[in-house]
This record gives structure tokens, C-alpha cells and sequence, in this order.
């Protein structure tokens, strides 16, 4: 782990599968336990220079217990597991690609333990589990973002990502020039950055699947399969029908409504070159919209 001491800033970097990675802060010290570390707050500095070229500082609020956030220091570390201890399944959420409805699915008390045995990093190089992700292509994941946190009741988020809570398509498009792609709220941030940063190597440890409207279904019932699970929230979450909803409240048919959002070969080409590293991490080809939206 990184920390700053009395005596300088020391690093301790493990090369693993040829990445250079920060020695998971996971691990509690045996002297953080004590109650008044517990309840300080520890400045602690990390270095990201491995991933976006520069240092970044973050405090840890120990006294909560909880886990330390890698995320909190490196933003291109975001890390959402489940794990299921018995079938040894580490399963990755990432924001505007189903994550409520694999929550609810996969939280059901029936599972059995989902209690981490050890650190997330440590189960990811092991390959006796089976570590999964759901990714989205990345044009219909933005417009779902967008309608869902700009055009709802509720659009707190709009105005903390876009600075409006009337932020129309095109602004909301056009501000992503110039941005920190690596800073973005995780409704937004590239799917490259989550599972422990899907794009700086991680993605070969993990079976990654497309998720889309016509295939989920068929999709999530054979990883449930293969892990031997069964939950009744299955059906609900992921109906037969494709017209059905699974989660009404983040239900926004980006992907039936997402040619006509990015009729602007402009739209397609700010959004393409800013999520560009989701394109080549799961080797993605354009949509036949947007390749019609830029030849005309």
C-alpha cells in the first residue's frame, strides 16, 4: 500500500501480468484497528501515473470500517464486485448497464454468502473464480445516462455531471469536450475505467458480454447457469418479453431511440472520440446508425 510517512513518500508497486498496479489498500493494517486511527481521517496519496499521469490525493474516512475505495484515489480504478463465495462468482456492475436489476438479482439472501473472502484484487488474478461483466455499446449508454438523469423528475444528477437540470442533448454532448474522460460521475465515465480498470489489462480476466435488449435475457440466464444459481427475481428482472420492463425507473429505451438522437454526424463524433477507448477495450464496431449519421 501507498502512504506518506514521517519519512517521505514511499511506493510499493507489484507487477502482475505485466501491469504495473498499487499494492492493494484493502488490507487493513493490523495498527489502523486501534478506535482513535479508526475514527481519523487518513490523507493518503496515490500514485496513478501508471494509468492517468499524475498523482492524486484522497482521504479515507476509516471509520466507517468499511472497505478502502481504490477509486477514491486512482479515478480510473472503479471497482462495483458481488461475490458469491460458493460458485466463486465476482461479478462486476457497472452504471447504465442493467446494474439495478443485477443488484436485485444477484443480492437475493438465497445466493449464499456474498461476503468477499479476501481483497477484489486478489480474486481477480485467481483463476479458480469466475469473474463476469455486462458491458453496453457506448453511444446508447450516454443517451441513457442523458434521459435518464436529465429528462426525469428527479435531475440531480444532470446538474452535478452538466452544470443544468434543463441541459439539452446537444449541451450535453458538446461539454464532454475538453473533459476529463477519467473524472466523469460513473453514469458517464467510460466503462473501460470500472472493474478495477477494464482497460489497462484486466479485461482478459474476465468474461466480458454485450448486453442489449434482444440478448440479456439469454445472456444472464446462462451465467447463472454456468455458476449453478437460481433465483426467482430472474424472471422479473429479465422478462421473456422484450417489450417488458425490468427496473421502470431506469427504464429509458436508449437503444430503440438512439438513431434518432444521433442523426448529428457531430453527436456521433464527439461521443465516438470521447468513449473511444470502450471501442477498441471491447472491440467494438460503430452501429449501423452512427456510420449512416457520418456518411451524410
Amino acid at each position: 500500500w501507498l502512504a506518506r510517512t514521517k519519512s517521505g513518500h514511499h511506493t510499493k508497486l507489484t507487477k502482475r501480468s505485466g501491469l504495473h498496479t498499487p499494492q492493494s489498500f484493502l488490507d487493513v493494517p493490523a495498527p489502523m484497528r486501534a478506535p482513535r486511527l479508526l475514527a481519523a481521517l487518513l490523507v493518503l496519496r496515490c500514485s496513478c501515473e501508471h494509468q492517468c499521469g499524475e498523482a492524486a490525493e484522497c482521504e479515507v474516512d476509516r471509520s466507517s470500517r468499511k472497505p478502502w475505495p481504490l477509486n477514491n484515489c486512482c479515478p480510473t480504478a472503479v471497482h462495483h464486485f458481488i461475490t458469491i463465495s460458493k460458485p466463486r462468482l465476482m461479478f462486476c456492475w457497472i452504471e447504465k448497464v442493467g446494474c439495478t436489476n443485477f443488484k436485485k438479482m444477484l443480492s437475493w439472501p438465497q445466493l449464499g454468502d456474498r461476503r468477499p473472502p479476501r481483497s477484489w484484487k486478489a480474486i481477480v488474478f485467481d483463476p479458480s473464480w469466475t469473474k463476469v461483466a455486462f458491458y453496453r455499446e457506448p453511444l446508447s449508454r450516454f443517451l441513457s445516462g442523458y434521459l435518464e438523469k436529465c429528462r426525469s423528475k428527479v435531475r440531480v444528477y444532470c446538474v452535478m455531471v452538466f452544470g443544468s437540470n434543463e441541459t439539452s442533448f446537444d449541451e450535453a454532448v458538446m461539454s464532454l469536450e475538453g473533459r476529463d474522460k477519467h473524472a466523469l460521475d460513473g453514469h458517464f465515465r467510460q466503462q473501460s475505467d470500472h472493474c478495477g480498470g477494464l482497460g489497462h489489462g484486466l479485461a482478459r480476466f474476465f468474461k466480458l458480454e454485450l448486453l442489449e435488449p434482444a440478448t440479456s435475457r439469454a445472456k444472464v440466464g446462462a451465467m447463472l447457469q454456468r455458476s449453478n444459481l437460481s433465483t426467482p427475481q430472474f424472471d422479473r428482472l429479465f422478462p421473456r418479453h422484450a417489450g417488458a420492463r425490468g427496473s421502470k425507473n431506469h427504464h429509458t429505451d436508449a437503444h430503440g431511440k438512439a438513431a434518432a438522437a444521433y442523426a448529428d454526424p457531430k453527436h456521433v463524433g464527439v461521443v465516438v472520440k470521447f468513449f473511444y477507448d470502450d471501442y477498441i477495450t471491447f472491440q467494438l464496431a460503430l452501429p449501423e446508425y452512427a456510420r449512416r449519421a457520418l456518411l451524410h
